[in-house]
């Protein structure tokens, strides 16, 4: 029973150290885009709202 209990246990623990090492990777490797793109939209958007506020 206890064979069963620890192997159990470190199958789960494999997945999740397998999932943290992906999305570590996934996150190294992916490009950052999306800050560029709101930096652009709130610029956008400000210099909207002050000219009709005009």
């Amino acid at each position: 029973m206890k064979k069963t209990v620890k192997r159990i246990i470190a199958i789960v623990l494999c997945v999740a150290a397998i999932a943290g090492i992906a999305y570590a990777l996934y996150r190294y490797f992916k490009p950052d885009y999306d800050d560029d793109f709101i930096d652009e939209f709130d610029d956008d958007f400000d210099d909207e709202f002050e000219d009709e506020s005009l």
